[in-house]
């Protein structure tokens, strides 16, 4: 093994538990964030996994929205972009 490499393998070695703290850090906070009840903004229903970001029908900071009205906020930002571009 090289000089270069068993520098690299050192830095390697002592940032890899760093990075494993993050990574469970991380996991933590997302299965607590999926555990949370969470309703669409839009329907009320629930929301499975993370939701989709409502804008530009629901603006409010945060508000998610479920798949399903997904469907209705991509309809809508096409219009917007449309209007943009003007068609």
């Amino acid at each position: 093994m090289t000089v270069i490499e068993l520098r690299m393998m050192n830095i390697i070695c002592s940032t890899l538990p760093k990075i494993v703290n993050e990574l469970e850090r991380v996991a933590s906070a997302l299965s607590s964030w999926n555990a949370e009840k969470t309703k669409c903004c839009i329907c009320g229903e629930e929301i499975h996994g993370c939701g989709n970001n409502p804008w530009p029908l629901v603006k409010s900071e945060g508000a998610r929205c479920c798949d399903s009205c997904n469907d209705k906020v991509l309809e809508a930002r096409f219009k917007e972009l449309k209007k943009k571009i003007g068609e």
